[in-house]
């Protein structure tokens, strides 16, 4: 049973750890995003003290309407990586959990 506590440690840590990195990369990434875009709005705000003509407005915000898509999409695939990272860790919670039921027999202990 000892072997089996040792064995837990690391076999959870591991996918923790991954999915705890994914998730700061996929932070730095969104805040990233969030700064461009929020520099972006403040240059629309100042050519909006300003007189500036249309076009160059307009391109500003064409500009930022291409930036949010890319944060949506970004945000999407960080989600989409923590999901999958999670249910890893998850299964594996579970097969530890399975293998740590008392009464088995010996022919499930060999087997788990």
């Amino acid at each position: 049973m000892t072997d089996i506590k040792s064995l837990e440690h690391p076999t959870l840590k591991v996918p923790y750890e991954i999915l705890n990195k994914k998730f700061r990369i996929a932070q730095k990434v969104l805040d990233r995003e969030v700064s461009h875009v929020t520099s972006s709005l403040g240059e629309v705000d100042r050519m909006l003290g300003e007189v500036v003509d249309r076009v160059a407005i307009t391109q500003q915000l064409d500009n930022i309407k291409e930036q949010l898509v890319q944060l949506k999409s970004k945000g999407g695939e960080s989600i989409i990586d923590e999901t999958r990272i999670a249910e890893v860790t998850k299964k594996r919670a579970a097969h530890l959990k399975a293998g740590c039921v008392e009464d088995q027999s010996p022919v499930q202990e060999k087997q788990w």
